[in-house]
């Protein structure tokens, strides 16, 4: 049973509401969040006639915010804004466990951006950002510590520029950014080893990590039907400091090592006509470099790329188009795991994979009704 009350005000101004000489614009505002829920879950690590853990959780959250955005000057734009939030939690259930964890959080941000002249804008960022913390159900024992889970902080440094070209013909956006993330909320998991079939899901906290790298996004509009579009993602994690310990006991140290799905390199490209009759085609491609599939072990994937199409025909009241996903049946995985599972090989731990979507073909009819 859940029950979410949430209420927020927002005021901003207008034109002739504009402060310090009519140059910035203001926002303000109030946030009000109230979460109840009781659950009856099953949990296998208690014993008869305590099977079902029941557990009660409620979360009360106040926030006030605000944002100004200052023109100075006719080629600068500044912004900054602030969010201060405090959250009281409650969570007690029928193993005896009770917290009642309260903090105060805060998250920002300052930009500021210049025209360098009409066809090119660059900008400066700096933001922190929060994700509050929680609680992990249904744990066994020797994972009692591993109830609760902190807030992660992020602070966000980016540089960028937007810019067009050639009359107007070609649109690029360029991003350089770095990431510091601090208690890292990861998701983690360990096999039972009374029960070797069976995974404990839970959170914790990484001590830190940090991202850096950059994108590139472009379009070509070749003619008033025909456009290009394109992209390009350079992406470097790396665990500060991250130790956990493995379903035998022993600690494993990541310190050093990639973040798992973050792929070093992504790419994406497509195609689209749309003539003046209505008739619509689409092609793309869309890819990713090897990536680790989790933390809890070394197993990676294998670079992919996926092609797509779509062919079809628009109206302002319907729509009907002929798509095909994954055109070339690629084999391709997204999730994998590392675990023994076959008693025939002595519970030997080895490498599974769950693989993406195989060919898709389909038809979509879209009516809309005025």
């Amino acid at each position: 049973d859940r029950k979410t009350l949430t209420q927020e005000f927002r005021l901003s101004s207008k034109t002739a509401g504009r402060i310090f000489a009519g140059s910035t614009d203001w926002l303000v505002g109030v946030y009000a969040m109230n979460l109840k829920e009781d659950n009856d879950l099953y949990s296998e690590y208690n014993t008869w006639p305590d099977e079902v853990l029941q557990s009660n959780y409620e979360a009360t959250n106040y926030a006030v915010f605000g944002q100004l955005d200052s023109h100075l000057g006719d080629d600068y734009l500044l912004s900054t804004g602030l969010r201060f939030e405090r959250r009281d939690s409650d969570y007690s259930d029928s193993n005896n466990d009770d917290f009642a964890p309260s903090e105060d959080m805060w998250g920002g941000h300052i930009a500021l951006s210049k025209a360098i002249n009409a066809n090119h804008n660059a900008y400066a960022r700096v933001a922190r950002g929060y994700k509050a913390g929680g609680f992990n159900m249904t744990l066994p024992a020797e994972l009692s510590n591993k109830k609760q889970f902190d807030t992660e902080i992020l602070y966000n440094y980016e540089v960028g520029l937007k810019s067009s070209w050639f009359d107007g013909e070609v649109d690029s956006t360029l991003a350089l950014f770095y990431m510091d993330r601090q208690d890292q909320q990861v998701a983690a998991s360990l096999q039972d080893p009374d029960s070797p079939q069976r995974f404990i899901l839970f959170t914790e906290n990484a001590g830190s990590s940090n991202n850096y790298g950059a994108e590139l996004d472009a379009k070509w509009y070749l003619t008033e039907n025909i456009e290009f579009y394109g992209g390009f993602g350079w992406l470097e994690t790396e665990y500060g400091q991250y130790q956990y310990s493995d379903k035998y006991g022993s600690t494993v140290d990541l310190s050093g090592r990639d973040l798992a799905h973050s792929p070093k390199f992504t790419y994406s490209a497509g195609m689209t006509y749309v003539a003046d009759s209505g008739w619509f085609a689409n092609v793309n491609a869309s890819g990713k470099s090897q990536f680790y599939y989790s933390d809890s072990n070394e197993s990676q994937s294998e670079a992919y790329t996926i092609y797509n199409a779509r062919l079809g025909y628009e109206t302002p009241t319907w729509s009907a188009y002929l798509w095909g996903r994954n055109l070339f049946d690629e084999q391709y995985g997204v999730r994998g795991f590392y675990f023994g599972n076959e008693p025939d090989q002595d519970w030997a731990d080895k490498q599974y994979i769950r693989y993406g979507d195989p060919r898709q073909i389909g038809v979509t009819l879209e009516v809309q009704f005025m």
